[in-house]
């Protein structure tokens, strides 16, 4: 990976995957954003950009949360870019 906006984001969020226990989204849709809480620890915010911002856990630094803005625009954005992209929610 060459970006570093990418770099850092996956530095944080490694080891995370095995300390997520029960994850929660949730969808708000008069702000048009997604808010992913992937653990209770408490945290603080980090802004990475307008439309991203990860919370970080006080205790062990590793991501426990992200904020994004602009689902709609974002989405009919990769679906200009990626027709055929398909997004598949699970519960």
């Amino acid at each position: 990976m060459e970006d570093p906006f990418a770099q850092a984001l996956v530095a944080k969020a490694a080891g995370m995957a095995s300390r997520v226990s029960e994850p929660k989204a949730f969808y708000n849709i008069d702000g048009d954003c997604i808010e992913v809480f992937l653990s209770a620890d408490s945290y603080r915010a980090e802004r990475l950009s307008d439309l991203l911002t990860i919370y970080v856990s006080r205790e062990s630094g590793a991501i426990v949360g992200i904020l994004m803005k602009r689902v709609k625009q974002f989405v009919k954005d990769l679906l200009a870019e990626s027709p055929g992209f398909r997004i598949e929610i699970r519960e």
